[in-house]
């Protein structure tokens, strides 16, 4: 209950982005830049791209929520999707075990 919750008031619902992709596309564009540019612009390495980058960028995002303590990327694994967090945070143990290892003396 709690997850679908947190759905419904974050996004347009679990299938939110696919009934607004059914829209004219203009009117999609709108929304979309409505929705997330600003996030987006956020994100340092997109900061000075241009306009239709970031358009092309922010109509293929897929929002998802999370539940504290799921798990959603493992060490190791094969990159495919970027990641933007609006809410909340993620911890990343990999940065973790790196900052505690012992140093290399040379």
């Amino acid at each position: 209950e709690t997850f679908l919750n947190l759905v419904n008031i974050d996004t347009a619902g679990p299938d939110g982005m696919h009934v607004l992709s059914e829209l004219p596309t203009s009117l999609y564009e709108d929304i979309c830049a409505l929705l997330h540019v600003r996030a987006v612009r956020n994100v340092p390495p997109f900061k000075n791209c241009e306009e239709p980058f970031i358009m092309q960028l922010v109509t293929r995002l897929n929002p998802a929520v999370y539940m504290p303590g799921e798990t959603i990327f493992r060490g190791g694994d094969v990159g495919h999707e970027m990641y933007l967090i609006s809410k909340g945070k993620v911890r990343w143990p990999y940065y973790e075990i790196k900052r505690n290892m012992p140093k290399k003396l040379s």
